[in-house]
């Protein structure tokens, strides 16, 4: 790409320099460093709680998944059977097994 880097705003510039990995500095442009926050004490390491492990997510949505799945499948037949009688009440069709 282009060695010489176009006259950047100061945080274009900082973003480039971080992508390209290198350092330009334009001659007509005096850029003053920032000084650097000074910390005295310094600071522990954070933890971080470790969310269930993606084997353990995928087993109870699973679950969940496969339990809905079956009251779907349910309530469909449950529909065509209610649709189906219905149509037959509609027609007056005679069926062996509701004509007793």
């Amino acid at each position: 790409m282009d060695k010489n880097a176009p006259q950047l705003d100061p945080k274009l510039k900082e973003a480039y320099d971080r992508v390209m990995g290198t350092s330009v500095n334009p001659p007509s442009q005096k850029q003053e460093a920032a000084p650097l926050p000074q910390n005295p004490t310094p600071q522990a390491p954070q933890q971080t709680v470790q969310s269930p492990s993606s084997s353990v997510q995928k087993a109870v949505a699973s679950k969940k998944g496969g339990s809905k799945a079956l009251i779907i499948f349910l309530v469909i037949i449950v529909f065509f059977i209610i649709y189906g009688l219905v149509w037959i009440k509609m027609f007056d069709l005679k069926v062996p097994f509701l004509n007793q």
